[in-house]
């Protein structure tokens, strides 16, 4: 198991001495229940106090255009390639993944946002290994 930063024991125990312990947000009450469900799977998957009021409006833009990407996948699936509507839905569909792909990377929930930032510096350390197709020299692109 690797060892927790600084960062993260420092957060763990801020959250500890919380009281009353933070309660995770709510769904919205007009969301589908497909919506809701990826609301609380999202809000699930984070600490409790992750989500403050700034990010709620992002959030469900995050939740409803999702499951909307999942109907345009279903009915790009269910349409015959010469289909006229095929373009459409591939149009639509790519919009929706780039705007996912923002939403999500807006509200940190992207992999890219789990890296420690000095990930590189720790691993620069250990040198470049040796590659015999290169004469036994060190790759320059390490």
């Amino acid at each position: 198991m690797p060892r927790k930063s600084a960062e993260a024991r420092a957060g763990e125990a801020w959250r500890a001495k919380l009281v009353p312990a933070p309660v995770p947000p709510p769904p919205p009450p007009d969301l589908s229940p497909a919506a809701r469900a990826l609301w609380r799977r999202i809000v699930k998957s984070k600490p409790a106090d992750r989500f403050d009021a700034a990010d709620l409006p992002l959030l469900r833009q995050l939740v409803v255009l999702s499951v909307q990407s999942v109907a345009v996948e279903n009915a790009l699936a269910a349409a015959d390639v010469n289909d006229d509507a095929a373009p459409r839905l591939e149009r639509r569909l790519r919009g929706l993944a780039a705007t996912c792909a923002g939403l999500a990377a807006k509200l940190r929930l992207t992999p890219h946002s789990r890296i420690d930032r000095r990930a590189a510096e720790l691993t620069k350390g250990a040198g470049p290994a040796a590659d015999r197709l290169l004469g036994g020299r060190a790759r320059p692109w390490c």
